[in-house]
This record gives structure tokens, C-alpha cells and sequence, in this order.
């Protein structure tokens, strides 16, 4: 456990994964210890109590999920357990709130449109499947509720291929008043972006649209 906590307090890459492990090792280790729980006429027991363990683990979680410099869908999967944990243990908590906020808030970051639409879809599938919905539950729990943003939190997981469809085909008339030129080929280049992305969704166009 030492090794870890030494290994996730570095700067270096594999600060991350060494975050990832701490939090799944203290969680393991809280469980083990609510199966196992000392005599009670133990009278020093050296190991921590329960409640300091799921602490130290819900922590490990919330610092791997903010770490920015870590791959987005390894925080996304870190912010999952960390809002499944807390949330557990403490639903109308702000912590729930703020780590259900941070989950959501990741989805668009890990399914980036650099992805097929397949590996997009298995990436989302991979995480809570109510995650947005607990999220915005989460944030009408607390002592004081943010309804607005439990409506944003619904929104953005809930429509996170669909905005990136709607990003896509943004409205060019503005451009195409300017210089439709750059307006065409911008499309020609979108056509070809979106038919690498996502086969499916070839329509063969591309193929008679010269960039040039």
C-alpha cells in the first residue's frame, strides 16, 4: 500500500495508474474488512476502521478522475466508481454531486470524435448505464438543490453523439455568403471525416468530391 501511495503522489505517467490501483485496493480491503470484522474483544487492532478505508478510496478515485493529464476514458472510468461509491455511502452528499458533475462532464472528453462511432458507443456502454440520470438525481439531493444543472448533467450524457452530429453539420450559410469556395470544400472535407468515423454512413459522395 505504501509502494501506491508513493507511486500515485509522482508526477509521472504511471501516477495515474498507480491512483487507479490504490482506490480499487482500498475498496477491496474495506470490504474484506466488513466481511471480517475483528473480535470484539480485540483489544488493539492495527488495521484502519472501515469508514477511514472507503474514505481513502472514494479520495484515490476523485484524485485520479481530476488528474488532466491522464487519458480522458481512464478518468471517465475512474469518475464512475468514485460516483458509485459515494453515492453508496452518501447520496445527498455534495461529494455525490460533485462527483456525478465530473462523470457526466468526462463522457463527451473520452468519446472524442478522433473515435469510430463503434468504439464511441462501446466506450459509453462501458460506463454506468444511468450515470447522467444519477447525476442529476445527485444534484437534487443535495441540502441545496441545483435544478439547472441537473438538467444540463441529463442533457450532455444523455445526447452525447447526437451533439456531435449537430456539431458537425453546423449551419455554413454565413461562410457560404463570405466565400463559397471555402463554404464547399469545408463540406467536401466533412463528408470525409464523418465516412471515416462511422462507415455506416458512407454514402459515396466522397469519393466523387475532389478536395481540389
Amino acid at each position: 500500500m505504501d509502494i501506491l501511495e508513493a507511486a500515485a503522489a509522482e508526477d509521472g505517467t504511471n501516477s495515474h495508474e498507480a491512483l487507479m490501483w490504490l482506490a480499487a485496493t482500498l475498496r477491496q480491503w474495506a470490504r474484506e474488512s466488513e466481511a471480517h470484522p475483528p473480535p470484539g474483544d480485540a483489544v488493539a487492532d492495527p488495521r484502519p476502521d472501515v469508514a477511514t478505508l472507503w474514505r481513502r478510496s472514494s479520495d484515490a478515485w476523485r484524485r485520479a478522475a481530476l488528474r488532466e493529464t491522464a487519458p480522458a476514458w481512464r478518468r471517465l472510468l475512474a469518475a464512475s466508481w468514485w460516483t458509485t461509491q459515494i453515492t453508496a455511502a452518501h447520496p445527498a452528499s455534495a461529494e455525490a454531486a460533485q462527483a456525478g458533475s465530473v462523470a457526466v462532464q468526462l463522457l463527451p472528453l473520452a468519446a472524442w470524435r478522433g473515435l469510430d462511432r463503434l468504439s464511441q458507443e462501446k466506450l459509453l456502454q462501458a460506463t454506468d448505464f444511468d450515470l447522467a440520470t444519477g447525476a442529476a438525481a445527485a444534484q437534487l439531493a443535495r441540502a441545496e438543490p441545483d435544478p439547472a444543472h441537473a438538467l444540463e448533467l441529463l442533457e450532455l450524457g444523455r445526447g452525447v453523439l447526437w451533439s456531435q452530429k449537430l456539431d458537425v453539420h453546423t449551419d455554413l450559410k454565413l461562410l457560404q455568403e463570405v466565400c463559397p469556395e471555402l463554404a464547399e470544400r469545408l463540406t467536401r472535407v466533412r463528408v470525409l471525416l464523418e465516412e471515416a468515423r462511422d462507415p455506416s454512413a458512407r454514402t459515396g459522395r466522397s469519393r466523387r468530391l475532389p478536395l481540389s
